[in-house]
């Protein structure tokens, strides 16, 4: 049950709230294990509902990913489609595949290989997103292993329940929807979970059926605002019926304007100028320490000084200011959380990194278990993880500030180090801290 759970936080992540750095990597969020599935869900002699049958031609040939043509996704092995509005953003293989922490390669073969490779996970078959992150979708499918096989597709939702609430405690509201749902040919019990975080209000409600030993699940989220449910629904139909017709985003945000041509230049850190930001006219821009730099596109909503930024599926939301040769930008999903930068007329310089002597460089072990570490490297390069799960890393420090890429995300922490003791604060998620002790 963790798995599908496990993913909802993380769209919860790259969706709405992507620009907070909300959730890192399992080990720091502090995921625990799921419990085994029980004896009160139901016992040897209960089977799933027949109910769930399909009213259509039941799909013979195994479990096959969905596939999108142009604005279309068709998966045959639900015989179902969803046609999205035309300006939605389709995640990538390579996207779905980094959400999932697989290679992109494995997603192209579905054997006994992939399922067993992937077994503390499951299927994200597609993302698909409103550009401004307000609403986004998945269907992900889980393979049961026993005694789960047992279990029915209502029981499935309550366990969400269940165990929503215990990991979001306060912050969450669930609600088991009564009655089924028909999505395409099959009937779908749901769930609803509200979450509030940032002083945004945000819903997730999954659709779930178990058929043949798989859960499958339709997870839709959206900020919470009339309509907005039924109208992703109505895209879903079944692959025997024609497919609807194209979908119009209901009351969508206003229509990108040309993008602000205060804002187009070149920018430089106020506080370390080898951090850059060039935007430029057409939409595309590109930051980071000069020449380590991501690529990303960018609009502005100049009336409400509104700067949005795009780096593939995810996306940045900011408020900017300009006063003379100074750009501020105000984070709008990390309240307080606001950065200058100069303009910039000239040449940009490649730099070296060179931490020779810097008090980070070392190995630091996790205070509470000693197999996490974290390794930093005079060039700027390093790991951290757990023994046998480590991942490669690039760091920059800076007064006592630690940036770290971790390849999904760049995370941003205050450091202190006192009597061989690392203490990090995260400046992205508010009560995050760790302490490390040097090896």
């Amino acid at each position: 049950m963790k798995k599908i759970i496990s993913l909802a936080l993380l769209v919860l992540a790259l969706g709405l709230f992507t620009a907070c750095g909300l959730f890192g990597s399992n080990e720091e969020a502090n995921i625990a294990p799921d419990d085994e599935y029980s004896d009160e869900v139901g016992s040897d002699d209960e089977t799933p509902d027949q109910d769930d049958a399909p009213r259509g031609e039941e799909w013979q040939g195994g479990i096959v990913r969905g596939v999108w043509v142009d604005n279309m996704y068709i998966n045959e092995y639900l015989n179902l489609r969803f046609v999205a509005p035309h300006e939605w953003v389709v995640a990538t293989d390579a996207e779905v595949a980094e959400v999932m922490g697989i290679g992109a390669d494995l997603l192209l073969n579905l054997d006994d290989d992939f399922w067993e490779t992937v077994a503390d996970s499951a299927l994200v078959d597609m993302m698909v997103s409103e550009p401004f992150g307000s609403v986004s979708l998945q269907v992900i499918i889980e393979r049961l292993v026993f005694p789960m096989t047992r279990i029915t597709a209502a029981d499935y939702v309550q366990r969400l329940a269940t165990d929503f609430e215990q990991d979001l405690g306060l912050d969450a509201r669930t609600y088991v929807v009564p009655g089924t749902t028909t999505i395409g040919d099959y009937e779908w019990d749901s769930v609803r979970i509200h979450v509030d975080m940032f002083g945004i209000s945000a819903v997730l409600t999954y659709f779930v059926n178990v058929q043949d030993g798989f859960a499958r699940a339709i997870l839709i989220t959206y900020t919470d605002m009339d309509g907005v449910l039924d109208f992703v629904l109505s895209g879903f139909s079944s692959l025997s019926e024609p497919p609807p017709p194209p979908m119009a985003t209901p009351t969508p945000p206003p229509p990108p304007e040309p993008v602000d041509t205060a804002v187009v230049g070149s920018w430089v850190w106020d506080m370390d100028q080898s951090y850059i930001y060039e935007f430029l006219a057409d939409g595309t821009g590109r930051r980071g320490w000069y020449p380590d730099v991501e690529s990303f596109t960018w609009a502005t909503i100049a009336a409400d000084n509104h700067l949005t930024m795009h780096f593939g599926f995810r996306q940045e939301s900011w408020t900017y200011t300009i006063v003379g040769d100074v750009i501020t930008l105000d984070s709008r999903t990390n309240i307080g959380e606001t950065y200058s930068y100069i303009r910039w007329e000239g040449e940009f310089e490649a730099y070296e990194i060179d931490f020779t002597d810097h008090p980070l460089i070392g190995t630091w072990a996790w205070d509470n278990d000693s197999s996490y570490i974290y390794v930093f490297e005079i060039d700027g390069t390093g790991i951290r993880g757990f023994d046998g799960d480590r991942i490669n890393i690039e760091w920059y420090a800076f007064e006592d500030y630690l940036f770290m890429d971790v390849g999904t995300m760049i995370e941003e922490w205050a450091f202190e180090i006192v009597d061989n003791v690392l203490t990090i604060v995260s400046l992205q998620v508010d009560g995050m801290t760790w302490s490390y002790i040097r090896q």
